[in-house]
């Protein structure tokens, strides 16, 4: 039972993390820095200036509900839960980095040249 608590944590870290990298992302777009650079919300949007709805609904059907839905559905599965929660975990790293280089965006700098931890790398 404790599996599925960490689970609910970890899908609500993700979602919170997909907001925060949601909201950078709009507002470096609004400001004129960047445009979005993923070709699956790009494709799923039709446009590389993507709204803050068009972008939460491509972030909550393409790798948040498929990775969530199993370890909530099969929670009597533990592999299956701790598929869903490293899943969500990995949302919560790319989606605050997302975010992160959004904000050095609009802050003037280049996101390309912020040090990276090794580990970072491999992902």
């Amino acid at each position: 039972m404790i599996e599925y608590g960490i689970l609910l944590g970890s899908i609500a870290a993700c979602v919170a993390a997909d907001l925060y990298d949601i909201t950078k992302t709009v507002a470096g777009i609004k400001k004129g820095v960047g445009v979005e650079g993923s070709a699956v919300i790009n494709f799923f949007t039709r446009t590389n200036k993507p709204s803050f709805l068009q972008l939460l609904v491509v972030n909550m059907f393409v790798p948040i509900v498929p990775m969530a839905l199993p370890g909530l559905i099969l929670s009597h599965n533990v592999a299956v839960e701790a598929f869903s929660i490293v899943g969500m975990l990995i949302g919560v790293y790319t989606h605050v980095h997302g975010g992160l280089d959004w904000k050095a965006l609009i802050g003037g700098a280049n996101p390309n040249t912020i040090d990276t931890q090794w580990w970072e790398k491999i992902l």
